[in-house]
């Protein structure tokens, strides 16, 4: 999607209204995150960002690319998480 707001090196965002509950809290327990974008104005390299449950089920995700995500850069995002 590219429907994420601009997201400078060292601030993130929240994912929320997984299809799903999680199983578990806790910042690391039951989801496996992998998140990246594509910087539109570098002829779109990758950049990773890091992603990890929040102990509400949401999932976090923060940018410690040391480049700003920018609002029309495509977010790439797959996650395996448990389910009750």
């Amino acid at each position: 999607t590219s429907n994420v707001p601009e997201t400078a090196d060292g601030s993130n965002f929240t994912i929320t209204g997984l299809p799903f509950s999680q199983l578990g809290s806790g910042w690391t327990y039951g989801s496996t995150p992998i998140v990246s974008y594509a910087d539109a104005s570098a002829s779109y390299h990758s950049h990773p960002l890091t992603g990890r449950q929040r102990n509400d089920g949401a999932i976090h995700v923060a940018n410690r690319s040391g480049q700003t995500k920018l609002t029309g850069d495509p977010l790439n995002l797959c996650i395996v998480y448990q389910t009750n």
